[in-house]
């Protein structure tokens, strides 16, 4: 006589929230929208003046994030190319040419905005990309003065999504 196994769910339930309470679930249960400290970065010198607001939601091995950078009354833009910190490290073999993402920005006066791929620039940051001359060219990057000079009320926003590197 074989001896049947039955799974019903409420098993399942009491067994999550078991390891849940000793601390033995591999990863956190994730799905909330969480603040995170992100900052912008320059090659030479970073910029200030800037408010940012970050949030990401980790769905075990992965996350997305939303950002903004709005430039106050008294900007630098720093110097160079433009890295923005993520809150976990990229998993290289995906994301070293895959574009995770889109950025905007919005120069206040004259009023103009700007597009583009979020691209991999370390484990821990992206960069933002936009070709030299749409709708090809030369991948150009954003930063002190590219795609303009940036001032006050200019703006830089995005959302990713990207794979998680569990080795690190």
């Amino acid at each position: 006589m074989k001896t049947r196994f039955r799974h019903v769910a409420a098993e399942d339930a009491a067994r999550s929230t078991n390891l849940g309470l000793a601390q033995q679930r591999r990863f956190s249960p994730g799905g909330d929208v969480v603040e995170y400290a992100a900052t912008l970065e320059g090659s030479v010198s970073d910029p200030s003046g800037y408010d940012m607001i970050c949030r990401f939601r980790r769905d075990n091995d992965s996350f997305e994030m939303w950002f903004v950078a709005r430039f106050g009354a008294s900007p630098s833009a720093g110097s160079g190319t433009w890295t923005l910190t993520l809150p976990f490290p990229l998993l290289a073999t995906i994301s070293a040419d895959c574009p995770l993402g889109i950025w905007r920005a919005k120069r206040a006066s004259p009023s103009t905005a700007a597009w583009g791929p979020i691209m991999r620039s370390t484990d821990s940051a992206i960069t933002f990309e936009y070709p030299s001359a749409a709708p090809t060219g030369t991948p150009t990057y954003v930063g002190s003065a590219a795609p303009w000079a940036w001032t006050t009320s200019d703006s830089i926003g995005g959302h990713l999504s990207a794979c998680i590197d569990r080795t690190v």
